[in-house]
C-alpha cells in the first residue's frame, strides 16, 4: 500500500509476494479489499516483485500482463530444524507416542489449513495410528475453540512447539500431512520433506509447486479420497526418494539471487 509514497521519496522499491492473503476466510470484505489494492500498488509501483512460488508468479503474470517483466519467481528458504536423536525417546514420551505410531500435520489451526476435514477423513479411515496436531490456536477464533473441541484419546493437539521438538515428531511420524486449502510457500511441507519421510499433500497449486510425483497429492477438500489414502497399510510409496527440490530452497542461493536483483536496481 505504500509502495508509491515510497516511489515518490526516490527510492528503488522491491515488494515480496508471499501469497494470495485475500483469499483467506479469516479476513472480512475491507481487508481483502486492502489486501487486493496492496497487490495492485505493489506491481505496479514496484521496480521488481517477487513471487515466493511459481504458481504464484504465473497468476501475476495472467493478472498483470503488462507488468510480468518485473515479477520474479524466488522462494522463501528452508532453515534446517534441529534434532538431537538421543531426546527422541523422551519427546514422544511426552504425547505418549512411539515411531510410526501417528499422523503429524504442522499448521496454524485456522481454515484455510483444512485441519477440519482431516479430522474427518483419519475418523472414517479407521486407522489405528493416532493424529498429531501440531500448531498454534488463534485467540478467540470459534474455528480453533471447534477444533480443540474434538481432542481425544486418537486426535492429540500438541499446541505451539519448539523447533527442536517439532523435528522428532517430523523424523518419527508414519506420514506428514498437509491438507491446506491455500498456502504460499508450504515451509512445513519443506521441513517435512528434509526427514524423508513419507508425505501427502492436497494438490492446490502451491503444494504441487513442489514438484513431488503425483501419488504424493490428493484432491483437496475431498474427505473420502483423503480417508482411503489414510487406509493404506504402509506410506512407504509416499517416501520422497528421488526428489531433489530442497536445494532450490537453500538459504544462500537464494541471497544470491536476491542480491542480483538488488544490484540490478
Amino acid at each position: 500500500l505504500l509502495s508509491p509514497m515510497v516511489r515518490l521519496m526516490g527510492l528503488k522499491v522491491v515488494v515480496t509476494h508471499h501469497g494470495e492473503d485475500f483469499q483467506r476466510e479469516k479476513w472480512n470484505t475491507v481487508a481483502k479489499l486492502s489486501l487486493r489494492m496492496g497487490e495492485w500498488l505493489g506491481v505496479h509501483f514496484a521496480h521488481k516483485v517477487i513471487a515466493v512460488s511459481p504458481s504464484l508468479q504465473r497468476k501475476l503474470h495472467a493478472r498483470f500482463p503488462k507488468h510480468a517483466n518485473r515479477i520474479a519467481y524466488i522462494p522463501n528458504g528452508m532453515t534446517e530444524l534441529p534434532h538431537d536423536t538421543t531426546k527422541d525417546r523422551a519427546v514422544l514420551a511426552e504425547f505418549g507416542l512411539q515411531k510410526g505410531s501417528f499422523f503429524l500435520v504442522a499448521a496454524r489451526l485456522v481454515p484455510e489449513k483444512g485441519i477440519d476435514y482431516l479430522i474427518e477423513a483419519y475418523r472414517e479411515s479407521g486407522s489405528d495410528k493416532r493424529l498429531v496436531i501440531a500448531g498454534s490456536a488463534m485467540h478467540g477464533s470459534s474455528y480453533s475453540e471447534d477444533l480443540l473441541s474434538q481432542a481425544a484419546q486418537d486426535v492429540t493437539f500438541t499446541g505451539n512447539l519448539t523447533r527442536s521438538k517439532l523435528a522428532v515428531l517430523y523424523d518419527n511420524s508414519a506420514l506428514f500431512v498437509l491438507p491446506s486449502y491455500h498456502e504460499g510457500l508450504p515451509i512445513a511441507a519443506l521441513e517435512a520433506l528434509s526427514f524423508g519421510g513419507p508425505i501427502l499433500l492436497s494438490n492446490i497449486a502451491a503444494n504441487t509447486d513442489l514438484g513431488l510425483p503425483e501419488r504424493n497429492y490428493f484432491p483437496v477438500g475431498n474427505v473420502k479420497a483423503l480417508a482411503q489414502r489414510l487406509r493404506a497399510d504402509s506410506f512407504d510409496d509416499l517416501k520422497p526418494r528421488s526428489w531433489q527440490g530442497l536445494e532450490r530452497f537453500d538459504w544462500d542461493a537464494i541471497a544470491s539471487e536476491l542480491s542480483q536483483i538488488y544490484l540490478e536496481l
